[in-house]
Parts: C-alpha cells; sequence; structure tokens
C-alpha cells in the first residue's frame, strides 16, 4: 500500500535526514570499524548537514505521489470488478483523484446517493454520503463547517476564494433545499455511463435496470467502492497540505516575480518591436495585471515571458556561427531561418517563407539587428536571469533559515556555496570545507549540501554516503589570517579568504590536482559502503529491498583505470585517506607511479568529455576500430604497466623492511 510517509519524508528532507543521522553513521562505523566510532560520531553530528528540495520539485513529488495513490485506489477497485466494466468507461482518461469530477464514477457515485435517497427519504444518509464528495472538493472542509453551510445555506468566507466550477459543484451538494433539479442534472450524466453497459437504459426506463439488471447492480456496488476510497484518498492528500500551501505561496511570488522583470525586460528592449505592434505596452508597464493586453506579436518577438525564448535568439552571434558550421544539423539552420523570417514579416515585410527572399532586401537590412545592438540585448537577458534567480532563491525561507544556521558556525571564508546555484540544477549535491577559529587556533567545519530532487532514483542514500565519505576523509591541513589549504582523500584545496574576479574564473576553469582521481576513489568506497547498508538492510530514504548504489556517472566511467589498483592496494588506499595521511600510498606504490596513474585521468577527461564516452563504449562493445576507442586501450595498456611497477615498488619495499 502506497503510504504518504513515503513521500513526506522527501518533502520534509533536511529534518528527516538529521534524526535518521545515526542509521548512516551506524552503517560507516560496521565498515570501517569500531575503533573509528568517536571521529565518525564526531564528524557528522558537528556538521551542518542541509538536505533540500526545489519549489518545482516539490510540487512535482506532490503531484506524483496523488497520482500513484489515485492508480493504486483505481487498481483496487477494478480488482472487485466482476461484471466486465471497463476502467475507461468509468475512469475515462483520468488517472487521478485530484480531478475526480472528470470521472464518470464520480458523476455516478453522486447521482446514486440521491437515487437512493428518492427511493428511501433518508436524508441523514444523503448528507453523510454527500460530505465525502463536499471534502473532495474543500479537503480542509469539516463535519461541522459542512453541516452548518446546509443550515445556513451560505459558503463560509474561508471557502468564498475557491475557482468557479469547485464553487458551483458545492453548492449544489449543499443545497439540499433544490434536490430536485441537482437530481435531474447527475441523472444525465449517470445515463451516458449507464448506456456503456447498456445502450437501451434512457431516463424514461432507468428504474427498470437499477435494482434489476446484474451490471448495473455492480455499478452501483462499484460506485460505493469508489466512495470508500475517496475517504481513503482524502485522508492520504490531507497529509500534503501543509506543503502544498507553502509552495503555492512560493510560487505565488515567484510569479510576482518574474512579472516584474518581464515588465523591465519589455522597457529595455521595446525597440525590436514595431510601433504598431506596440499597443498594449504602456497598459502592461503602468499595470503588471494588464499581460493580456500586450499584442501577440510583441510577444512572439520576446517571448511570453523572461523563461521563454525569443526571435531574438536567431540574430545572435551563435546563430550566426550555426549557419555557417556545415557540421551543425540542418534542423538548427532551419529553424534559425524560420525566426528570422517570422521576425521580417511581423515587421510587415513578407516575401514569402524562403529565407534567401530576404537576404538582398534594403528594408530587411534597415531593420536587421546590429552585432552591437544583440550584445546589448543578451547582457540585458543576462542581467535579468542572474536577477530572477537570486532573488527567488534569497528571499525564500530556505535561504533565510539556513542562512541563520551558517551564520551560527562564524565560518572565517564568507563564500560558503550556499547561494543561487542551489536552485538552478538538482545535480547540488557537494561538501563545502571552511574554517572556524576558536581559543586562538584554527578547526575545520564543514556543510554537506544534498539535494533530494530526483526522489524516485533509488540512489539518494547512496549520494548521501557519497558526501558523508568526503566529510570523512575532509582535514584542515593549515591554516593562517589569509588563507587555508584542506585535504579530502587525496584532493588538495588552497583556499584564500579574500579572492579577486580572476581567482574565481581560475577556479571556475581549473580542476585540482588530484580531483578526478579522488572522486572515483571515492565513489568506489562510497558503494561498499552503501553494500553494507543494503545488506544490513539499514535504510533512510530508501527501501532497501530497492536501493540502488551504482551508476553510470562520468566519474565512474573511469572505474577502469582504478579498478585493479583499488583492488590490490585496498587497505592502503582505506589508510592514506584518513588523518591527511596522503604520503603513505605515496611511499606504498611509489610518488612516481601515483601521478603516472592520475595523469591517465587527467587523458581520459580530455578525450572523452561530456557524452562522447557512450559513443566510445558503444564501439568498444561492437568491436569498432575508432581513433577514439585506440585511446581507450591505450590507456587501458598503460594503465596494466603503471600497475605493475606500483607491484613491484611494494615487493622492494617490503624487502627493505623485512631486512
Amino acid at each position: 500500500m502506497i503510504k504518504s510517509s513515503d513521500y513526506l519524508k522527501f518533502l520534509d528532507c533536511n529534518n528527516y535526514l538529521r534524526k535518521h543521522l545515526n542509521t548512516f553513521i551506524e552503517a560507516f562505523v560496521n565498515y570501517y570499524g569500531e575503533d573509528r566510532r568517536l571521529e565518525i560520531e564526531e564528524k557528522f553530528n558537528n556538521t551542518l548537514i542541509i538536505a533540500y528540495q526545489r519549489p518545482y520539485d516539490k510540487k512535482m513529488l506532490i503531484t506524483k505521489a496523488k497520482e500513484e495513490k489515485s492508480l493504486e485506489l483505481i487498481e483496487r477497485i477494478m480488482k472487485e470488478n466482476k461484471w466486465d466494466i471497463k476502467q475507461e468507461d468509468l475512469f475515462d482518461t483520468t488517472k487521478t483523484y485530484e480531478y475526480k469530477e472528470n470521472m464518470p464514477i464520480d458523476n455516478y457515485s453522486l447521482f446514486l446517493n440521491l437515487y437512493q435517497y428518492k427511493k428511501s427519504n433518508n436524508l441523514e444518509e444523503l448528507i453523510e454520503n454527500n460530505f465525502i464528495h463536499a471534502k473532495k472538493i474543500v479537503p480542509t472542509l469539516t463535519k461541522e463547517e459542512y453541516l452548518e453551510m446546509i443550515q445556513t445555506r451560505k459558503i463560509l468566507p474561508k471557502y468564498e476564494n475557491l475557482d468557479y466550477s469547485k464553487m458551483r459543484r458545492l453548492i449544489s451538494i449543499l443545497d439540499i433545499n433544490h434536490i430536485d433539479e441537482l437530481y435531474e442534472r447527475t441523472k444525465k450524466k449517470a445515463i451516458s455511463l449507464l448506456n456503456k453497459i447498456d445502450s437501451n437504459i434512457t431516463l424514461e426506463n432507468l428504474d427498470n435496470y437499477m435494482s434489476k439488471d446484474e451490471r448495473v447492480i455492480g455499478l452501483n456496488v462499484l460506485s460505493k467502492i469508489y466512495e470508500k476510497s475517496l475517504e481513503e484518498y482524502m485522508s492520504f492528500s490531507n497529509d500534503f497540505t501543509k506543503y502544498k500551501e507553502e509552495i503555492n505561496e512560493v510560487l505565488k511570488k515567484e510569479e510576482l516575480l518574474k512579472t516584474r522583470l518581464y515588465q523591465e525586460y519589455i522597457e529595455e528592449n521595446k525597440d525590436f518591436v514595431p510601433i504598431n505592434k506596440q499597443d498594449g505596452m504602456d497598459e502592461f508597464l503602468k499595470d503588471s495585471t494588464k499581460t493580456y493586453e500586450l499584442n501577440s506579436d510583441l510577444r512572439t518577438i520576446l517571448g511570453y515571458s523572461i523563461n521563454t525564448t525569443s526571435l531574438l535568439n536567431a540574430f545572435t552571434e551563435e546563430s550566426n556561427d550555426i549557419l555557417k558550421d556545415s557540421n551543425a544539423s540542418n534542423w538548427k539552420k532551419e529553424s534559425i531561418k524560420s525566426d528570422r523570417v517570422k521576425y521580417f514579416q511581423i515587421w510587415g515585410i513578407n516575401l514569402g517563407n524562403t529565407y534567401e527572399n530576404y537576404l538582398e532586401s534594403e528594408e530587411v537590412k534597415r531593420i536587421w539587428p546590429t552585432k552591437e545592438r544583440m550584445e546589448k540585448y543578451q547582457e540585458s537577458v543576462k542581467r535579468i536571469q542572474e536577477e530572477y534567480d537570486k532573488e527567488f532563491f534569497y528571499s525564500s525561507d530556505f535561504y533565510k533559515k539556513t542562512k541563520e544556521e551558517i551564520e551560527q558556525r562564524s565560518f572565517l571564508d564568507k563564500e560558503d556555496f550556499f547561494d543561487e546555484n542551489l536552485y538552478k540544477s538538482s545535480n547540488n549535491t557537494f561538501l563545502s570545507q571552511n574554517v572556524t577559529k576558536k581559543d586562538g587556533s584554527y578547526q575545520s567545519t564543514c556543510m554537506v549540501i544534498i539535494n533530494m530532487d530526483n526522489y524516485s532514483d533509488h540512489y539518494r542514500d547512496h549520494f548521501i554516503v557519497h558526501e558523508l565519505n568526503h566529510l570523512l576523509e575532509a582535514y584542515l591541513q593549515s591554516a593562517n589570517k589569509y588563507s587555508y589549504t584542506t585535504l579530502c582523500g587525496w584532493d588538495i584545496s588552497d583556499t584564500f579568504f579574500e579572492k579577486s574576479e580572476e581567482d574565481y574564473q581560475e577556479e571556475d576553469d581549473k580542476k585540482r590536482k588530484y580531483e578526478l582521481m579522488n572522486e572515483i576513489i571515492n565513489e568506489v568506497i562510497a558503494q561498499e559502503i552503501s553494500k553494507v547498508m543494503k545488506e544490513n538492510h539499514m535504510g533512510v530514504f530508501e527501501n532497501p529491498e530497492d536501493a540502488k548504489y551504482q551508476y553510470g556517472t562520468s566519474y565512474e566511467h573511469t572505474n577502469f583505470l582504478v579498478k585493479d589498483f583499488y583492488k590490490e592496494f585496498r587497505e592502503d588506499i582505506l589508510k592514506s585517506r584518513m588523518g591527511g595521511n596522503m604520503d603513505h600510498i605515496l611511499e606504498v606504490v611509489g610518488e612516481e607511479n601515483f601521478e603516472d596513474l592520475n595523469h591517465l585521468f587527467e587523458m581520459f577527461f580530455e578525450n572523452y568529455s561530456g557524452f562522447k564516452i557512450y559513443k566510445i563504449l558503444d564501439d568498444i562493445k561492437n568491436n569498432r576500430q575508432t581513433e577514439d576507442s585506440k585511446i581507450y586501450f591505450e590507456l587501458m595498456e598503460e594503465k596494466d604497466k603503471i600497475l605493475e611497477r606500483m607491484r613491484q615498488r611494494k615487493k622492494e619495499r617490503t624487502q627493505e623492511i623485512t631486512l
């Protein structure tokens, strides 16, 4: 049975992770040994762990939860179907109870309640049965409120903001003084479903079928089961009410922000729009609620919001380069040409739909956006997008509450990486090292940030393990009032408290010396810890039965470079990654050999960046000899040579120690 708690832990992921951190502690102690318990507990408990979901992903999660619950209930109803009544006849194409008013069985259920009331004249039973339907329209509705509205024949003020269709449906259910009218309306809708069972059923002969026809009796049974399922669904759905209200508030604020920035965007770029196409623009710039007054051609040129593409993108230098590139796809080229033609036609120049017809036109040349103007346009788009990203994030409760926690840590390095980038991508899962000063000495202080958007991939626990292992391997090597140096496994990072723009740019463009190899080694270790969790039935966000921990990341594609190395030198590797003890592995395998192995990772990513690796792997799988697959095998061959030198180095060292 689908439980709301399976989803609520993701919606409340930060608190849930912190409450269940001990599960991860026990997994790490199980893996590393009881003698490491105090170190593991201290590091994990003293770290600021931040798990989060972005607003839109929270909304998607709630929608998915309700859809899956609905499908479970529909499947359960159909299992009780012994009368060969089709699912599509009962539920049409609607897959969620959120839109139950579109389900034929819902309309029939309401009709059946009224039909039975007409037969029994039992008003109390009718009111009780219809409460289920009223509560579906207003999930927070109480029985007392429902009865009060029936008695007063007035909608309570708190429910007056319902949309028109829901308000109309609620009024019809509450208005018991017009039951006969409601009955006639629902009766007509019921006939359309009954005719799916028997086309001979009409409004006039309906009574003859209701208590005698086996299939209609079966439909009545399913209708009552459906009503019971509605109660279960409402109980399930109510668990999300708080989160849904919070998300709606966030999205309302976001919409206001988007509209304000859209006003700025139009004001800055209105010269791209012909004067005769600018009607409604001044009204919108004065009143943001008047978006509907904007000329449609204006919106076609500039885009319908700050997040949609505009025809102007067809005139950028990037688009010019695509048109000149013989290797660019024809689809991209034709799309650019088509957008340019649309732009010219909106300006009143119509030479047909063939792009080439416009190239020699003097009229076209006069309105063609200059390179300088397009650069200014792109700066405008970039500024507005950056302002949106920052304001949307920095105005969020998530930011404000978490920033308070960060401030309490008194980080010396104010660049804590807790910024708008967290809302721009669902790949923000990382360790952020920092330093504090206490009693005159510098101390390592860390944040672990975990994005929980991809709630259905069954890797969430493993991603947490991956970052927590980085945390366990993190050490402060040195610090002073100007800078500090940290070690995370084998990944060395020098950080200055005051940085120039050039420093930031250099950090973005340059990977740290051992970063690539360090990541795959950390991943291999993390997979072993996740395996411990799975085998010992330990799970936090994932059911251990479904949990996964091996997947195809860009880092893991380099596993072939370290697989044998890790297998043969595992104990030395683990020892060297703790306590800033990297010198141990350099001594065991030889520093030159270690550097040579690390260099293979640089070569790998130089040759197989992005999605290129998938083509190479496919070539190898199908025995295709290409220049790229040749490099892959050369890397393997070189790896084997390095590993052999490492073995020899360890053998010689063992002999030296013995002597």
